[in-house]
């Protein structure tokens, strides 16, 4: 049957999720470092007239700051998926006292 494994059908949905999910994750943390390197070279050529050397040094400002931010904002999704997991497991544990 399509969708089963040795694990039964919802551990391959759970994987693919998974999978999904971090497939999305790392195309867009890929194409906003290049957006950033881009946007901080462009941004000093042709907004504030810079010469190439002060073009790149702002390129790779920018750029590493957009990886310090995209950083960070996995960490708060990671810190808020395991926040929900531990509450469900309460939860759970709460449900099998009573």
């Amino acid at each position: 049957m399509v969708g089963m494994s040795e694990y039964g059908e919802g551990e391959t949905r759970q994987d693919m999720q998974q999978y999904h999910e971090s497939l999305a994750f790392g195309t867009s943390f890929i194409s906003l470092m290049f957006l950033g390197f881009a946007m901080g070279y462009y941004l000093g050529k042709y907004f504030f007239q810079l010469p190439d050397i002060q073009c790149l040094i702002l390129s790779l400002v920018i750029g590493i700051l957009t990886i310090i931010l995209e950083t960070v904002l996995y960490i708060v999704k990671v810190e808020k998926i395991e926040a929900a997991e531990r509450k469900k497991e309460k939860n759970a544990k709460l449900l099998k006292t009573d």
